[in-house]
């Protein structure tokens, strides 16, 4: 079963800790600790829609991961979270540069976590606000 803390700490440590997601969007672990994590990604030139902006899917994808991250600082070793639900406020547009996403765990109950992520862009201008309640999966 899965082991977040050991994932989290092949993480912190550069090492590959078998997430494809991560290597996908370029998300780059820069902070964790208890309730709490910060990555940050570029935008890319495959990022964007028609118009020229990061595309809004994306944009809720690194949110999301984000969150799932920040829910695992609380977890025990043979514990796993899956997303329930997601709402997701978009603040702002973003062009270019390097977004930031900082999850914050709300309140983790039993069963369930709740995390709210804001994703701002290299300026600081805030360009989303994701609620999002994981579920926690356990063995057995």
């Amino acid at each position: 079963m899965f082991n977040a803390p050991e994932y989290l700490k092949k993480l912190s440590a550069g090492e590959d800790p078998g997430n494809p997601v991560l290597e996908f969007l370029g998300m780059k672990l820069e902070e964790f600790r208890e309730g709490y994590v910060r990555f940050s990604m570029e935008i890319r030139p495959e990022f964007k829609q028609g118009m020229g902006l990061m595309q809004g899917g994306l944009t809720v994808a690194f949110a999301d991961e984000a969150a799932a991250h920040g829910a695992m600082t609380i977890l025990k070793p043979g514990e796993g979270v899956t997303t329930l639900d997601l709402k997701n406020d978009f603040l702002s547009m973003a062009r270019e540069g390097r977004l930031t996403a900082e999850a914050k765990v709300f309140k983790k109950g039993r069963q369930i976590v709740i995390v709210d992520t804001l994703v701002s862009d290299s300026r600081g201008k805030n360009i989303s606000r994701c609620s999002a309640t994981l579920m926690i999966l356990r063995e057995g």
